[in-house]
Order: structure tokens, then sequence, then C-alpha cells
């Protein structure tokens, strides 16, 4: 994907930190978590025989990140903090992409010959996306810290953990808090290395 994006110069803030250097951050960690994650859907089809195309919308991304950082620009007003934390950042951002859903399919699902699972995931390929995000926006996966002796159920636990989160993003989220309050629990006892200090920094 070719995306060269234009400066939202609309929502930048220096004084209270949502700089055009954090904000291009944003846009440019987006898409290429998108990118990478349209490539192993891509990979998935076509040893599926099907051949797959998604296109990724600039101006619907972009519109993703401006209603996040008017958000989280709020969150600064009304709340004692000089920046939001990382679970807030991702959790806004998140929930506006689920509104905005930037990536489309042009081409008629109903007809391809897949099993359920694959066709949901085509079908809601925008909060589907969300799951590596979310993830590795909290963690470093290659990084696993946990040495406790049950690490294995932990991980099963968390592949029950992926597919409820992918159902409440496409049939339950209403609010970026409802979001927040799940990434913040899955902190407490990490698998991998933290991207931030959940607790404290906000």
């Amino acid at each position: 994907m070719d995306i060269k994006f234009t400066p939202l110069l609309s929502i930048i803030d220096n004084d209270r930190g949502f700089t055009e250097e954090y904000v291009l951050e944003l846009q440019e960690r987006l898409l290429v978590i998108a990118e990478d994650f349209l490539t192993a859907f891509g990979s998935k089809m076509e040893s599926m025989d099907i051949e797959f195309s998604c296109m990724l919308s600039e101006d619907l991304l972009n519109q993703v990140v401006i209603d996040a950082v008017e958000d989280l620009k709020r969150v600064v007003d009304f709340h004692p903090i000089e920046r939001p934390n990382l679970i807030k950042e991702i959790s806004y951002l998140a929930f506006w992409w689920t509104k905005r859903k930037p990536i489309f399919v042009p081409f008629d699902i109903s007809s391809l010959d897949i099993d359920d699972e694959t066709k949901s995931q085509l079908l809601n390929i925008n909060e589907y996306f969300l799951i590596p995000y979310i993830s590795s926006g909290l963690f470093d996966v290659e990084k696993v810290i946990c040495g406790h002796h049950s690490i294995a159920k932990y991980e099963e636990d968390w592949k029950y953990a992926r597919n409820f989160l992918f159902y409440y993003l496409v049939y339950r989220v209403d609010s970026p808090k409802s979001i927040e309050a799940f990434l913040a629990g899955v902190t407490l006892h990490p698998i991998w290395e933290p991207n931030s200090v959940f607790w404290g920094d906000d």
C-alpha cells in the first residue's frame, strides 16, 4: 500500500503533548500493522486457493486518528494526567476503528466456499485486525517473560480471550472505556514483555 499521510494539523496541540510527531507515529503504526495483517490474511486465503484483495482507506484511517486524539485530549482535560497511558491510547484508537472501518473487502463474500470461521473473520475484517493491533500494542509478543509451570494453560486461555475480544468488538463494544477495562485486566499477569509500565504512567 502506497499511503502518504496528510499532516493532521487540526488536531496537533504541542502544549498538551499531541505533537505532529506523536500523531504521525499513531498513523504509521496503524498502517504498518494493517499491512502486515492483510499480507498474512492474504496468504491464508491463497492457501485456500482464493484470490484475495482488500483496500485500506487513507481518509478513514486518518479519521480514526482524528477521532481518537480528540477524545484523548478530553481525557487530559478532565483528569489530572499529563498524557494518556498506552492502554487508553489503544482503547480509543480501537474503538474508533470499529466505527470508521478503514479496511473494506471489494468482492462478494457470500459466494466464497470457505468455512464459517474464515467467513466471519472476512465479514468483520476490521474487528479481526484489531486483535493483532491490540496484542502487539500492549506487549512485545516475541519476548516471553512468564516462567510459571502452567504457561501452556495461559497460552490456551489467551486463545479463548482473543476469540472473546473479537466477538465483543463485533457485537458488544459501545465505548472506549469498555475496551480499556478488558485491556487493563489482561496486563495483570502478562505472558509477554509489556510495552509500557501500565500501572503508574497515567
